[in-house]
């Protein structure tokens, strides 16, 4: 019984930014991105509810099995697909007899605005007359009667809530994003990115209000995993693997071969340098080299450790500047370097600095001008005497 609680944990994406893994200068705007965006549900422990299932309803003594559910005030469309997954497995496997009580179970895991929009749906549908073959009138037409809080209308309700949150062109959107909008990320192997992208493509299938909600087909699945690699492995895969035959699967053992081949050459390299004769003599040591001394300028000194040190964890640093942020400047702004890099905070610090020191000045040169008045004030005071 498949139901999981993962909205929201991205362990493998911590410290990636969304642009790590996009072309630069793209215009895209998916509903699911390579790198996830925040989840909008809290799942810390407080805001989950512990529900009792069992694996077989039909069966009252049937092992039962706990678990946590989240409960949603906002979605994103990832957070969406998950969370209806878990609705329906919940109401599979809860011992749920009148319809009814479907409508309430849901509204249990929804909160703010998320749940008032739930309950207009669900007054808009249930409230919908249609007529009843079964039920006529005194001039013989069928009356007209409520839909009620049955199955069907219950399944009606779920489509319309989730049309507010999945737009029908989110399938067309999500597609060209896959095939033009990606780059290789770096912090990833070719296993993780081809994961990314097949968990990416089989959401689609989720977007049923879309009007075309299929999703890519395994060659063209391989075509997105391709156009993320170096140039120099897609003319070797194209040259010596016949690539058109091949499956994303097969591709991906491919490229993990390669993956696996330039990091045994970047030890052997780095083994190389390591061992080398230059390297050898320098390591080697002398009587003198016990002792500190303060004429040898080819040992770093500490502070000029500690810069190099600052400097590398500047460059490493996530992309996001909260000087930037407070200043409302644009997205792309924001997360195109970090604080400590900001040339705009620098500059407002230069500004200020610039500012003090002539405030500074004025106040000098009026406490000097009170100083002459006072003295000669004294003085005139001393003569009259």
């Amino acid at each position: 019984m498949p139901i999981t609680n993962h909205i929201g944990k991205f362990g493998i994406y911590k410290g990636m930014h969304r642009f790590d893994a996009e072309k630069k200068g793209n215009l895209c705007d998916p509903p699911i991105t390579y790198v996830p965006r925040p989840s909008l549900i809290d799942v810390s422990e407080t805001k989950l509810r512990k529900v009792e299932l069992l694996t077989d309803p039909e069966n009252a003594d049937s092992p039962k099995i706990y678990k946590k559910l989240a409960v949603a005030e906002a979605f994103t469309a990832e957070d969406f697909v998950t969370w209806e997954e878990d609705m329906l497995e919940y109401i599979k496997y809860k011992p749920i007899v009148q319809p009814m009580a479907k409508f309430v179970n849901v509204q249990m895991f929804l909160a703010g605005e998320a749940k008032a929009n739930w309950k207009v749906q669900e007054a808009r549908v249930t409230k919908q007359v249609e007529p009843h073959a079964s039920e006529i009138n005194e001039d013989g037409t069928p009356k007209m009667i409520e839909r009620g809080h049955t199955d069907a209308p219950f399944k009606r309700t779920m489509r319309e809530f989730k049309k507010i949150y999945i737009k029908t062109d989110y399938v067309r959107k999500q597609k060209q994003y896959l095939r033009y909008c990606l780059t290789g990320p770096k912090l990833h192997t070719v296993a993780q990115q081809l994961t990314r992208i097949e968990d990416i493509n089989q959401k689609l299938t989720k977007f049923d209000v879309c009007t075309d909600a299929t999703p890519l087909l395994d060659y063209e699945v391989k075509d997105v995993l391709m156009n993320n690699q170096k140039l120099k492995w897609q003319s070797d895969v194209k040259i010596n693997h016949e690539y058109e035959l091949l499956t994303s699967q097969e591709l991906e053992t491919i490229l993990t071969q390669f993956e696996t081949n330039e990091g045994i050459m970047e030890a052997q390299e780095a083994n190389k340098e390591k061992s080398s004769p230059d390297n050898q003599i320098n390591k080697r040591k002398t009587p003198s080299s016990f002792h500190k001394d303060s004429s040898d300028s080819n040992r770093p000194n500490k502070k000029n450790r500690r810069n190099n040190h600052n400097r590398h964890r500047s460059d490493t640093r996530s992309r996001y500047c909260a000087f930037c942020a407070k200043k409302g400047k644009g997205f792309r702004t924001v997360h195109s370097h970090n604080e400590v890099d900001c040339r705009a905070k620098k500059g407002e610090q230069n500004n200020d600095e610039k500012r003090f020191k002539k405030k500074s000045e004025q106040m000098f040169a009026l406490v000097s001008n009170l100083q002459k008045k006072v003295k000669k004030l004294e003085q005139k005071d001393s003569d009259d005497e």
